[in-house]
């Protein structure tokens, strides 16, 4: 899973998986969800949500830390979803096209002049490719254009 610096600043610029992140989760599946502001107990390798003054396995006090991390979504927080790469490739499947077809447009497309950036994992190289197939936008580094 590819929690880099860069695959989560290209998931949070893409507004548009943002917008449709529920209808890749159901409450039976684990996602990545990237959040600056979560409370974590030591004790535990959870992270909770800032509400909890205890944590809620051993009632020790929480304390807040400054490290971004991987946590649980709660609605209302300042989330980012990290999709998995099992959930960009259901994105890419979503069409007519079969895995052939996909495969062979994705190695057209990352070697090809309009995807000019290097990509560093999968998940980036999907992402990349969604977002030229679905809004033509490309990732220049910074944002998508």
């Amino acid at each position: 899973m590819d929690t880099s610096e860069q695959f989560i600043k290209m998931c949070e610029k893409a507004e548009e998986i943002q917008e449709i992140a529920d209808d890749y989760i159901d409450s039976f599946s684990i996602s990545c969800w990237y959040s600056p502001n979560h409370v974590q107990c030591k004790g535990h390798f959870t992270d909770w949500h800032m509400g909890y003054k205890y944590c809620p396995v051993c009632r020790k006090p929480l304390k807040i830390t400054q490290e971004y991390s991987i946590c649980l979504r709660i609605k209302g927080d300042d989330t980012i979803w990290l999709p998995r790469q099992d959930q960009l490739q259901e994105m890419l499947f979503e069409g007519e096209y079969g895995l052939q077809t996909i495969c062979a447009r994705l190695y057209e497309w990352s070697t090809s002049a309009s995807c000019s950036i290097c990509f560093e994992s999968m998940e980036q190289l999907q992402l990349g490719f969604w977002m030229r197939a679905k809004y033509n936008k490309v990732w220049n580094g910074e944002e998508w254009k």
